[in-house]
Formats: C-alpha cells, structure tokens, sequence
C-alpha cells in the first residue's frame, strides 16, 4: 500500500504548474547550490539566459558549452556570467 500511496503522490507531483516566482525560487536555489559546489561566488545563468543576452539558440549554448565553461547539472546547462562576458569581449 505504502508503494502504491508514493506512486499517487509522485503522478500528483509530476502535475503541478509552477509560478513564475516558484521558478525564480528554483533558479535562485541551484545558482546558490553550483556557488557553493564550485567554492566561488559566481552568477551562474542558464541556457535561456544566455540566449537572451547573446541573441543565439540554445543549440549554440550546447555547441560552445567547453569554451564558455559551462557546467552541466541536473540536465542544464550553467553558464558562469564573467566567463560569457570575457567571450562576447573577444568577438
């Protein structure tokens, strides 16, 4: 029964919509996680934000992950903000 109940609850959970604040929230939580997992304090931007600030498809991103030092985690893609920044600069 407890099998079944935790099946329920996991159908349940894969169903949620989540607000926009839930997923600043989230975002905000893993750039403090990769902070503390890289041992610096760095802003970290993902795969969509960079995309806005470069103006490039996330296939690019994925293309140019070694050069721009991405870290992948959890399925993304994290970009650390000085490292795209140095990378814009050199044209």
């Amino acid at each position: 029964m407890t099998a079944l109940r935790t099946m329920t609850n996991a159908k349940s959970t894969a169903q949620m919509t989540l607000t926009r604040a839930d997923m600043r929230w989230i975002e905000a939580t893993l750039a403090r996680l990769l902070d503390d997992r890289m041992g610096k304090r760095e802003e970290w931007l993902t795969t969509e934000q960079v995309c806005r600030m470069t103006g490039n498809k996330p296939a690019w991103v994925t293309r140019h992950r070694h050069e721009l030092g991405a870290v992948k985690r959890n399925g993304r893609n994290y970009v650390p903000k000085s490292n795209l920044l140095e990378y814009i600069k050199k044209g």
